[in-house]
């Protein structure tokens, strides 16, 4: 890095994301920040029953770089929380309950979720086997989620940038959908809900209607 001119000040513009691709033979660079790290805590109180819940949250932004042209493939900022009861005290009774592992359970649902994020960008969840009620996905568990609804995309001609012919992508259409209704290792199963049609190859990726808004509170531990 000290050779090639790099600092952490300069690993943030396509144009080094590039020379950084090619100095390292990578094709995609990751870049992202923690915006948000915090843990608070709130005691919920009622007749005879007192409880101390602890919720961290974290935000990270990231972008997805096309090392050789620069082009940013995605870019997201993801916010997740977590909730556990620190303390329950009743009339007569304390119950302490550990909470040290609740900044290392939310730190790994993050890094899922961000590897899900990166792997469906690069290589996107794609239809392997298709039937007329059921499909077969080409990713398992770590990937996939069960129970979660996922868009599926026809694929049509390439987009060229007019300016440097550098391929943008393909142009998509949505044919239907689809819910996980069971995750092996290498692959998983869905059923069809909506479309008809749905072949080998298409693109799916997961619906709006059910990603997890950042501000929906975290649920009461009891």
């Amino acid at each position: 890095f000290k050779e090639m001119g790099f600092g952490e000040a300069g690993l943030t513009t396509p144009e080094t994301a590039q020379r950084l691709g090619t100095l390292l033979g990578a094709h995609y660079i990751l870049f992202g920040v923690i915006s948000q790290a915090s843990l608070d805590e709130k005691i919920v109180a009622t007749a005879g029953l007192s409880m101390n819940m602890l919720t961290a949250r974290m935000s990270v932004d990231i972008r997805i770089v096309d090392a050789k042209s620069g082009v940013v493939k995605k870019a997201e900022s993801i916010e997740r929380s977590k909730v556990a009861s620190k303390t329950i005290q009743t009339t007569g009774l304390n119950d302490s309950k550990g909470s040290s592992g609740l900044v290392g359970d939310l730190m790994r649902i993050m890094a899922n979720d961000m590897v899900s994020i990166v792997i469906e960008s690069i290589y996107p969840i794609t239809i392997a086997a298709a039937g007329e009620k059921e499909v077969i996905l080409n990713y398992g568990a770590g990937v996939v989620k069960a129970n979660v609804m996922y868009d599926v995309f026809s694929q049509g001609e390439l987009v060229t940038d007019p300016a440097n012919n550098d391929v943008l992508g393909r142009q998509e259409s949505m044919v239907g959908q689809i819910v996980v209704t069971a995750v092996q290792d290498k692959f998983s199963k869905a059923k069809v809900v909506k479309g008809t049609g749905l072949a080998k190859g298409m693109i799916c990726r997961r619906s709006e209607d059910v990603t997890p808004k950042a501000n929906t509170p975290p649920p009461v531990p009891w």
